[in-house]
């Protein structure tokens, strides 16, 4: 977990990565999103 604006800079370096910015997330955006979270990391690490 990175601040928003580094996130947008570690998508640009990282090939074939897909940046989800979640609207008013707090700390830990993993946690309560981690329903759509888990699917997309899995998918991303499995390619």
């Amino acid at each position: 977990m990175v601040p928003t604006p580094n996130s947008f800079d570690m998508a640009r370096r990282t090939p074939h990565s897909q940046l989800v910015i979640h609207e008013d997330p707090g700390h830990g955006a993993i946690f309560p999103y981690h329903a759509g979270f888990v699917p997309k990391a899995l998918a991303f690490l499995g390619d």
